[in-house]
């Protein structure tokens, strides 16, 4: 594997990575929301 096909697997694993941690943080305000209402 060439290093710029190494760098483009590690820009998506970490947009991945990201997406997934904004989801979390989204799941957590929404289950925080309905535990307060």
């Amino acid at each position: 594997m060439s290093s710029w096909e190494d760098e483009a697997d590690e820009i998506l694993e970490a947009e991945e990575r990201r997406k997934q941690e904004e989801q979390q943080k989204a799941a957590a305000a929404a289950a925080k929301k309905v535990a307060n209402d």
